[in-house]
């Protein structure tokens, strides 16, 4: 859907794509922010998120960077919460 909302020529379908293409990859992301919220802890808002996990991810995919894997987004994770155990790759 990503690569067919950049192609559309119309303008209108592909602000629609993009919108869709944002809301499944912050559906999950809603779903655990709020399962954190429910635990009383405080977490990152959404966009720290977009910004610091899903975006690099993103990109990594997009341009098959190697190593782009579980380990990669774990230790993503883990830099913006503050794992001190785990360094940032």
């Amino acid at each position: 859907m990503e690569f067919r909302a950049e192609v559309s020529p119309d303008i209108d379908e592909r602000r629609s794509g993009r919108r869709e293409c944002l809301q499944r990859a912050t559906a999950g992301l809603d779903t655990v922010l709020e399962a954190s919220r429910a635990r009383g802890q405080t977490p990152p808002p959404l966009e720290r998120l977009l910004d610091r996990i899903v975006a690099p991810l993103y990109f990594r995919v997009v341009f098959s960077v190697p190593n782009t894997d579980e380990a990669y987004a774990r230790a993503l994770v883990a830099d913006l919460v503050g794992d001190p155990s785990r360094p940032p790759r």
